[in-house]
Order: C-alpha cells, then sequence, then structure tokens
C-alpha cells in the first residue's frame, strides 16, 4: 500500500493481476489525485463528515445532501408542504403525492392485489395508474395545470 519515508507518506500500490490499458490511465489519475493529500507523520488524521455540524456521518445527513444535490425544487416544495394555512388534509395528500405513497393501482399491483389488466388508468384506459400519471400526465390534468399557470 506504501510508506513514510521522512515523515510523509509515499503510495506503492501493487494488483493481484495485471491491469488493462483502460485501468492503466486510472491508476495514473488515482496516484495523481492523492498527490494533492499530503499525509504527515506527525498529525493525526480522523475521518470526517463536512455535512454533518459535529463531523460524524449519519443517514439522514447523506439524505438530505443527496437531496440538496439532486433535485433542489423539490425540497423547496417539500418544505412549503407544512407552512402555515394549508390543511391538514391537503398537507397529507402532498405529503403522500411527494413521496410515491398515494393508494393507486400501481401500488395495489406491486403488492399483487390486482393483475395487470385491471392496474390501468380509470379515466383515459392507456397508462397504469400511478400518482405522476393522475397529478400531472394525464391528458385533462395536464389541461388543467397548463390553465393554473397560465
Amino acid at each position: 500500500m506504501g510508506n513514510w519515508e521522512q515523515g510523509e507518506w509515499k503510495w506503492e500500490l501493487a494488483w493481484r493481476r495485471q491491469l488493462f490499458l483502460f485501468e492503466n490511465k486510472q491508476v495514473v489519475y488515482l496516484l495523481s489525485s492523492l498527490e494533492s493529500f499530503r499525509l504527515k507523520a506527525t498529525t493525526s488524521d480522523k475521518k470526517v463528515w463536512s455535512s454533518s455540524t459535529d463531523g460524524g456521518y449519519t443517514v439522514k445527513t447523506c439524505s438530505l445532501l443527496i437531496d440538496r444535490i439532486v433535485n433542489p425544487r423539490l425540497r423547496t416544495f417539500k418544505a412549503s408542504i407544512w407552512q402555515n394555512g394549508v390543511p391538514p388534509k391537503v398537507q397529507s395528500f402532498l405529503w403522500l403525492a411527494v413521496k410515491n405513497r398515494l393508494c393507486t393501482k400501481d401500488f395495489l399491483l406491486c403488492c399483487n392485489i390486482i393483475p395487470v389488466d385491471q392496474a390501468f388508468c380509470i379515466f383515459c384506459e392507456n397508462e397504469i395508474e400511478t400518482s405522476n400519471h393522475l397529478l400531472l400526465h394525464y391528458r385533462q390534468v395536464w389541461k388543467l395545470w397548463m390553465k393554473l399557470l397560465d
């Protein structure tokens, strides 16, 4: 793996098999990336999770980090669900919709409660009934959204 030379760590990577050409390029990239990190024998080393205030890793902080990176607009929408003035039934419905937990035919199909031929949308009979289909993609609902957004 490596050894200490004059108080600094020097990497000496060994492989069990001969590397492929593309892997050699990745090793060169890895070693050049590792060069920017100077390990010294006199300095203590510890793991720090920068996404938490105390430096400790938790599943919650990881989930929050992924949420921030993947879909920041959805994060602000989720927060707005719980603002004052929104009726509790609407809050619960929106939360279930955002989490894709509405009891749709797709859900019933996944639980083997209904067969595939009964999982289609009752309105259009062209698509499997999912939360996204019922609330966004169904043609009539889409027209309604377009009118609201105009």
